[in-house]
């Protein structure tokens, strides 16, 4: 909920929508409310999105020619991807395995850390975060290349980003 609005992401047809307070579409945004979230030639897997400064940023995975590359996606205010954003408004991350971003946290200035998981062809899967700069770009301050890695034990969606303080738990 923000500025009198709900913001619904679908779980099929990879839609977000818009609806205003009274329940009815927020015509300003997409068509009639809703917004069909695409790249061409590409599959779209939307996991979550969360807001920052009123700015909606979905992400999930994207899957080119089988292998899965994380993406996010900065909306403007009238549905369309922020084109100051990443590239056309879309950043993907490939890693060299199958990759999801699962969350994302904003710090004050706009810089973000995105977690994600990488699977395996064996099915095992580790975790990564990469840190990026407000458009969009890899801050490249974060260990040398703007992306970690961590080993996990669990199930790739139990992974999220815990703010606590100057911590970022995962």
């Amino acid at each position: 909920f923000h500025d009198n609005q709900y913001l619904f992401l679908g779980e099929s047809g990879n839609t977000f929508s818009r609806i205003n307070y009274d329940g009815s579409p927020d015509n300003t945004f997409g068509i009639n409310g809703f917004k069909t979230i695409e790249n061409t030639g590409q599959t779209l897997d939307l996991k979550g999105f969360k807001l920052y400064d009123g700015t909606p940023y979905i992400f999930g995975e994207t899957t080119v020619s089988s292998n899965d590359n994380a993406f996010i996606t900065k909306m403007s205010s009238n549905g369309n991807p922020d084109s100051d954003f990443g590239t056309g408004g879309k950043i993907a991350v490939d890693l060299g395995q199958n990759e999801t971003f699962r969350d994302i946290y904003f710090n004050a200035d706009g810089s973000f850390f995105a977690i994600g998981t990488q699977t395996y062809p064996d099915f095992t899967h580790r975790a990564f975060v990469c840190k990026f700069h407000a458009d969009g770009t890899p801050d490249t301050s974060f260990n040398g290349t703007g992306t970690k890695f961590f080993t996990i034990n669990q199930k790739e969606q139990g992974v999220k980003i815990l703010p606590a303080g100057n911590n970022l738990f995962l």
